[in-house]
C-alpha cells in the first residue's frame, strides 16, 4: 500500500532527505515522515469531490470565508504542506484554532493543525491510518476525521492519552454535528452527491 522509494543498492536502507522530496513528481503527493518517504497518485474524482464539499460546509467557522454570522474560529486550508521540524505531509483538509498568527502557515505551516480531515482510498488507506495518522498524534493535532466515499462514511478521532480514540460514526446521509465543529449540523450526504 505505502510505496517508500526503494534504495538504489542493496543493504540498509538510507533516510529519505528533502531532496527526495523535492524529488516526488508532481503528478504524486509526497510525505516524509519518521526518515520514510511515501508518494501516491493525486486524488480521484470522489475524493476531490467530498474534499471541496466539505471544506464548503465547514465554511461557517472560517469567519474570513463566510463573513461574520457564523460560529467562526477556525482557520482551514486544503492539503497544506506541513513542514514541522524536518518531517514534511499534507493532509486533505487542515484547520487551526484561531487566533493564530498566519505568518506561521505561509509559505509553509509549521505549527500543527488542530483538526486534520484525510479522505481515504484503497490506495492510501493503510498509510492514512497508520504513520500519517501515528505522525499526527505525535505532532499535537487534537481531532481526525476520515471520510471514505466509497463507503459513505465519516468516523472521528480525538486525540485521548496518548492514542486515537473514536468519538462518532456517520454514515449514508446521516445529520453531522460533531466535535470540533458540534456548532453545526449538515448532512453527511451532501459530500456525495
Amino acid at each position: 500500500m505505502t510505496q517508500p522509494t526503494p534504495p538504489d543498492t542493496p543493504g540498509p536502507r538510507r533516510p529519505a532527505t528533502l531532496a527526495d522530496l523535492d524529488a516526488v513528481p508532481s503528478t504524486h503527493t509526497g510525505h516524509l515522515i519518521n526518515g520514510k518517504l511515501y508518494a501516491f497518485p493525486r486524488p480521484r474524482h470522489g475524493h476531490e469531490k467530498a474534499q471541496y464539499r466539505l471544506g464548503v460546509r465547514l465554511s461557517p467557522f472560517d469567519p474570513q470565508a463566510s463573513g461574520p454570522g457564523g460560529p467562526g474560529g477556525w482557520l482551514f486550508l486544503m492539503e497544506p504542506e506541513l513542514h514541522i521540524g524536518s518531517e514534511r505531509a499534507v493532509p486533505d483538509l487542515a484547520g487551526w484554532l484561531r487566533p493564530i498568527e498566519e505568518g506561521l502557515l505561509d509559505p509553509y505551516p509549521t505549527i500543527p493543525p488542530a483538526w486534520i480531515c484525510e479522505i481515504l482510498s484503497p490506495r492510501t488507506e493503510a498509510f492514512d491510518r497508520g504513520e500519517k495518522a501515528t505522525w499526527f498524534l505525535q505532532i499535537g493535532v487534537r481531532w481526525l476525521w476520515f471520510i471514505t466515499p466509497e463507503e459513505r462514511l465519516l468516523e472521528v478521532y480525538e486525540s485521548d492519552a496518548g492514542a486515537w480514540r473514536q468519538r462518532h460514526r456517520f454514515t449514508g446521509s446521516a445529520d453531522v454535528a460533531a466535535p470540533p465543529f458540534r456548532a453545526l449540523t449538515w448532512p453527511l450526504g451532501s459530500l456525495w452527491g
